[in-house]
């Protein structure tokens, strides 16, 4: 192997992606080199900074304490390995910042804050410019290839697999559940009976109406495309309940601000696809902190 795939940047790269898949031939296959390189890559790393960073138990390759702490120093130096690239690459006029995150509207009023204040703490001098557009728009722009230099996040019914496209992943699945505030009286009945009051996230794609047993499709009193809209109905009124994707409330939902109760019929799941026009270390940070939450 040459020494252009052992350098630092490189080594860097092997060390991420055995971290990430927990295996050094997946993280082989995703680099395109042999499992003996991605080896030789990490004993050097190892070698180099005086600690073992995997411990390799019955075949499954985990980091150690050490390559924990390191992960977060690698993200951050391989982040400004590629910044000075494209400053250079750009002849000195700099880089095409800030980043746009175009989102769908659960994702930008709960996934994406998060994530991107996460994203300031391991890479201060970046900035993102957070779009707001329907999901169906967002999957349009990236079949036409219309989505340059920015990432997208977005969310389907799992009934609307959106194809295969170069840059596209799935970050991870959500289901459909109800929440009410903790003052309500359903917080510790369940929902039961027809004398609720349901406010309802329409996302544009599917309507949640068809999902629902017949004798409650009455008890909609609103509908809105805001997932905030229907979080704030049902935290200032105790009467009404919230049928919504679980990724939306995950943060409400671990506070105590929302609490998730029973629903009958409700079987909708949502996908949460992303999108990439250019692989970087700060695209790669939000797709993992995505798949994160939505794991929560």
């Amino acid at each position: 192997m040459g020494d252009s795939r052992m350098s630092g940047d490189f080594r860097l790269k092997v060390f991420i992606e055995v971290f990430r898949t927990g295996s050094f031939t997946k993280a082989a296959g995703n680099l395109g080199i042999s499992q003996p390189a991605v080896s030789q890559n990490i004993a050097g790393l190892e070698k180099e900074l005086g600690t073992r960073l995997f411990d390799r138990i019955r075949g499954d390759v985990l980091p150690t304490a050490s390559g924990r702490i390191f992960m977060t120093y690698a993200e951050k130096i391989l982040y400004w390995y590629d910044s000075a690239r494209s400053v250079f690459r750009n002849d000195g006029s700099g880089c095409t910042w800030p980043l746009e995150i175009i989102c769908s509207a659960d994702m930008s009023s709960s996934v994406v804050p998060a994530v991107s204040s996460a994203a300031e703490a391991v890479f201060p001098d970046f900035s993102f410019h957070v779009r707001q557009m329907p999901a169906k728009d967002i999957l349009e722009k990236v079949c036409a290839a219309d989505a340059v230099d920015c990432i997208c996040v977005f969310s389907m019914p799992a009934s609307c697999h959106p194809g295969t496209f170069p840059g596209l992943r799935q970050a991870g699945m959500s289901d459909v559940c109800a929440v009410v505030s903790p003052s309500s009286a359903y917080a510790l009945s369940g929902l039961s009976g027809t004398g609720i009051s349901l406010a309802v996230w329409d996302d544009g794609v599917s309507s949640f109406h068809d999902t629902f047993p017949a004798e409650y499709r009455h008890c909609v009193r609103l509908y809105s495309s805001s997932p905030e809209t229907v979080r704030s109905v049902v935290s200032i009124s105790p009467g009404f309940a919230g049928i919504l994707p679980r990724h939306s409330v995950v943060q409400e939902l671990a506070s105590g601000a929302l609490v998730r109760v029973p629903f009958p019929g409700i079987g909708l799941e949502y996908g949460v696809w992303f999108f990439s026009s250019v692989p970087s270390p700060v695209s790669d940070f939000v797709f993992s902190r995505v798949s994160d939450m939505l794991q929560q």
